[in-house]
């Protein structure tokens, strides 16, 4: 967050913006919930991103599945760090200014992936567009292009380290 208004809603719950992530773990148990206690039928409640759990939802959630999400207050300066494939509400309690910026560690490609066939299959569903939000396949196509340059970067260095040497041993 780069700039928030200052009001009394924020001021008295000490955040800006409040965030509920829930773990990866809890998206299914999420979906069967907004299902079940929504008057929409809707193909997808968590990928479709249309719900925000309230305050007595959150209860229930917590006393019928056992899930609490991680809740952050969020002020000016703060960055949030979402992990792939966790489901996320954000409550913005002043007007703000967001800068948003995805990142995908090597450790998420597969979850990434999931996530991103998802979303393609939901939006050919609805007639929408198929396009790859996140960009994952071009970012590991970049990563292994520079995965290339850096390996001939290093044979190059040893090499010439090993010819460096072997001039040494001449003298």
């Amino acid at each position: 967050m780069t700039y928030a208004m200052p009001n009394e809603a924020s001021a008295s719950r000490g955040g800006a913006a409040v965030w509920d992530i829930f773990p990866v773990t809890a998206t299914n148990h999420l979906r069967t919930f907004l299902k079940r206690t929504s008057y929409y039928d809707i193909d997808d409640p968590v990928m479709r991103q249309q719900f925000y759990i309230s305050t007595p939802q959150l209860a229930q959630l917590r006393e019928e599945h056992h899930i609490t999400p991680w809740r952050i207050y969020q002020n000016p300066g703060d960055a949030v760090f979402i992990p792939a494939g966790c489901a996320h509400q954000v409550c913005n309690l002043s007007s703000c200014i967001k800068v948003a910026c995805d990142f995908v560690s090597p450790h998420c490609i597969s979850r990434c992936r999931d996530l991103m066939e998802g979303t393609r299959r939901l939006a050919g569903i609805r007639g929408g567009k198929k396009e790859d939000v996140l960009q994952l396949k071009t970012m590991m196509m970049c990563a292994w292009e520079e995965m290339g340059r850096w390996e001939k970067q290093a044979s190059s260095k040893a090499k010439e380290e090993k010819e460096g040497n072997g001039q040494m041993e001449g003298l």
